[in-house]
This record gives structure tokens, C-alpha cells and sequence, in this order.
């Protein structure tokens, strides 16, 4: 039987089903184990395990001076994210 020609012509849609499930199969386990301490350092590094909230530039600031090995953004993203879903265990490992 020959392939629909729209599937023929877009062969990168078998692929979906297969990360769906994927997706599905680890989002079950976002929330089973506890922060590791690098998980952890980048939190606070990024602003969420603070006295207090951390400003996008005070998140740059420590995060040059903290972790001047990690990716420049990461930390911008990551207090950005913060402050948009939470600071909950799901919703940091889904960002990652």
C-alpha cells in the first residue's frame, strides 16, 4: 500500500508519535527524585532560593561571578522561567 502523499511529502511527521511518547514516558518522573546540588546552586544562581527575588540583571551579575563556566543565557532564561511558571520541582526540569 503507497504512502499518503502528504505523509510522503513530510516524512519528519512519523517522528511526533515517537517523541510523544518519549515526552510522555519521562514527564512521569519530573517530580520523583529531589533537586542535585548543581540543580539546586543554579536555582539560586538564577534567583529562586533567595531572600527575596532576583532582578534579570542581579541574576546575570551572580551568575558571571558564580558559574562563569555555564552558558551566558542560562541564567537569564532560567529566572525568566521562574518567574513565569514557578519554582516547583516539574516545573524547573520541564524547562530543562
Amino acid at each position: 500500500m503507497p504512502m499518503p502523499r502528504f505523509v510522503q511529502n513530510n516524512r519528519w511527521l512519523t517522528v511526533v508519535p515517537v517523541l510523544l511518547l518519549a515526552a510522555g514516558l519521562a514527564g512521569r518522573h519530573l517530580n520523583t527524585w529531589a533537586f542535585a546540588p548543581d540543580e539546586s546552586y543554579s536555582m539560586i544562581t538564577a534567583g529562586a532560593r533567595d531572600f527575596g527575588p532576583r532582578s534579570i540583571a542581579d541574576s546575570l551579575q551572580v551568575g558571571i561571578a558564580r558559574e562563569w563556566d555555564q552558558a551566558f543565557g542560562w541564567m537569564l532564561a532560567m529566572n525568566l522561567w521562574g518567574k513565569v511558571v514557578g519554582w516547583s520541582t516539574v516545573a524547573i526540569r520541564a524547562f530543562s
